[in-house]
C-alpha cells in the first residue's frame, strides 16, 4: 500500500472517531432543546454513513489492487 492510502485511511478513521464524539456529545446533551438534539445527530450519523462508506470503498480499492 503506498503511503497516500495509508494517510486517506488515517484520516477516515480519525474522522469518524471525531463524529462519534460529537454525536456522543450531542445525546448526552441536556442544556439542548430536544428537537435540536434528534436532528443534530441525525446529521452526524449521515455524516459518519459517508466517512464508514469512503472506508468501506477504500477497503475494497486496496482489495481490488493487492490481487491484480
Amino acid at each position: 500500500m503506498t503511503k497516500i492510502v495509508d494517510i486517506i485511511n488515517n484520516q477516515l478513521v480519525v474522522d469518524k472517531q471525531k463524529l462519534e464524539f460529537e454525536l456522543e456529545k450531542l445525546i448526552n446533551n441536556n442544556t439542548m432543546d430536544t428537537e435540536k438534539r434528534v436532528e443534530k445527530s441525525i446529521e452526524t450519523l449521515i455524516k459518519i454513513n459517508e466517512v464508514s462508506n469512503a472506508y468501506v470503498t477504500l477497503s475494497s480499492y486496496i482489495t481490488t489492487n493487492k490481487q491484480e
